[in-house]
């Protein structure tokens, strides 16, 4: 049978919570894995590319695709292991739909303005997208994920802020990596780390705003 959100989000369900995770990330992984090395992949060439003498239309170019880059492969994921949390649905049709584009989209640009205006608010706006996208994935309303979080404020809000932390980390550690391993490498290296971390938080907040099977 199919659980409710708020049937599963007692201490006594953690364990099924993690069972759900998992084996989302298990059924998903045949297109979970490909995405984050494709995307890894691409990013260092456009990181290649920017290095190459070119016009201020150029460098913008290039940052356009690594934004359209990130955005399909965020779609892509979030479809993937929503299909992978919902195993009647298949993989076969884990492909983004409309409005999960648009909500990629959303939170990636936002993201990325945030980045460049105040840094501060980028981990705040994709939690967001966690908190959001997933439903939408799963072809459900964009506010089921923000419903989900008044079952137990509490736990919530502590979901919320440890999802803020490990994002704020994440985004610290890239930082890093950006001045051990520059250029190419270093892109590559910190796109597999936000591609695991991404599909990781994803298939968590999927199992706390979609049914999962018991």
């Amino acid at each position: 049978r199919w659980s409710r959100p708020n049937d599963r989000d007692h201490p006594h369900d953690r364990n099924h919570i993690m069972s759900a995770m998992l084996g989302g990330l298990r059924r998903s992984a045949p297109i979970v894995a490909p995405t984050i090395v494709v995307t890894a992949a691409l990013q260092a060439v456009l990181v290649a590319l920017a290095g190459i003498p070119s016009s201020d239309i150029g460098y913008m170019l290039m940052a356009a695709a690594s934004l359209a880059v990130a955005v399909a492969s965020t779609g892509v994921l979030a479809t993937a292991i929503a299909a992978g949390v919902e195993p009647d649905r298949g993989l076969h049709r884990a492909f983004p739909t409309g409005s999960t584009w648009g909500m990629a989209s959303l939170v990636a640009v936002g993201a990325f303005l945030a980045a460049i205006l105040l840094v501060v608010v980028m981990p705040v706006i994709l939690v967001f997208g966690l908190v959001t996208l997933p439903a939408v994935a799963a072809a459900r309303h964009p506010l089921t994920g923000l419903r989900a979080l008044r079952v137990n404020a509490m736990r919530s809000a502590v979901a919320v802020l440890s999802s803020v932390v490990i994002v704020s980390l994440g985004w610290v550690a890239s930082l890093l990596l950006g001045l051990l391993a520059a250029g190419w490498l270093g892109a590559a290296i910190t796109w597999l780390a936000f591609g695991v971390l991404a599909a990781v938080l994803l298939a968590w907040w999927t199992v706390r705003s979609v049914p999962t099977a018991e």
